[in-house]
């Protein structure tokens, strides 16, 4: 059993806010109408998956330790000030924590899965122009909000759950 990964300070709510912001302007940029939707759904659905790939990897760079975690931690850093900085001066509100506490943690296996997306999240970005935006947007957005509490943090679990099992696969990963 692999323990838990414990966060003693991350995510603010100035951060999520951020990570939202992401995922809504992306979300109402590519959504294609009810019609061309329901006319040509795959076609259609293709447009996000950038986004989508992207969320997924921001997420787990949360969950990771080392350069790329630090790299996370980052990134989750200048969103909180960010964020804070609107939400203090902007609307008059206040810094307020909402990281959870605890999440599933990664076997090696899914660290080299996360290693693995890495490469692909950099051949994706440098032979597809369209779709380089789409990872940069959904990579900051994941990282924003995949370690809250509530709703969208309870992706974490399915995230790592799947690089942990994808990784089982490789020869010595537990």
């Amino acid at each position: 059993m692999v323990d838990p990964v414990t966060f003693k300070d991350g995510a603010t709510l100035g951060s999520f806010v951020i990570g939202l912001y992401l995922v809504i302007v992306n979300l109402g940029t590519w959504y294609p109408g009810y019609k061309r939707l329901r006319k040509d759904p795959l076609r259609q659905v293709t447009g996000i998956l950038p986004f989508l790939f992207g969320y997924c990897y921001g997420v787990a760079i949360m969950l990771c330790g080392g350069l790329l975690g630090w790299f996370g931690d980052a990134i989750l850093w200048g969103g909180s000030w960010l964020g804070d900085g609107v939400m203090i001066y902007g609307v008059g509100g206040h810094r307020q924590s909402v990281s959870s506490t605890t999440l599933t943690a990664l076997t090696n296996g899914g660290l080299a899965m996360v290693l693995v997306a890495t490469a692909v999240c950099v051949v994706v970005m440098r032979r597809r122009e369209d779709a380089r935006k789409g990872v940069i947007h959904g990579t900051l957005a994941g990282v924003l909000t995949g370690i809250v509490r509530g709703w969208l943090g309870v992706l974490a679990v399915p995230v790592a759950s799947a690089l942990n099992a994808s990784g089982l696969w490789l020869p010595g990963a537990s």
